[in-house]
C-alpha cells in the first residue's frame, strides 16, 4: 500500500514538474532524484553502523577486563588460602 502511495507521489510530482506530460527517460530521472533526495534511510544505516560499532568495542572491553578480573580475583584467592 505504503509503496503505491510512493508511486502516485512520484508521479503526480513529475507530471506538475514537466507540464502534465513526459517521456520514460524524464519519469525515471524524476524517480531516481526524489529517491535519492531523501536521506531517511541513509541516516537509519549510519545509526545502526554506530550502533554495531558501540557493541563491538563493549564487547572487546568486557573481553579484556574480564580477562584482568579474573586474574585479579585468583591472586586475591590464592592469597587468602
Amino acid at each position: 500500500m505504503r509503496r503505491a502511495q510512493s508511486r502516485a507521489t512520484i508521479r503526480d510530482a513529475h507530471m506538475e514538474a514537466s507540464g502534465g506530460g513526459g517521456t520514460l527517460l524524464n519519469i525515471l530521472w524524476s524517480y531516481l532524484a526524489a529517491r535519492l533526495g531523501r536521506e531517511e534511510g541513509a541516516t537509519m544505516v549510519e545509526y545502526g553502523l554506530m550502533v554495531a560499532l558501540i557493541a563491538i568495542v563493549a564487547l572487546l572491553a568486557v573481553a579484556a577486563i574480564g580477562t584482568n578480573l579474573f586474574g585479579l580475583f585468583s591472586d586475591v584467592a590464592n592469597e587468602l588460602e
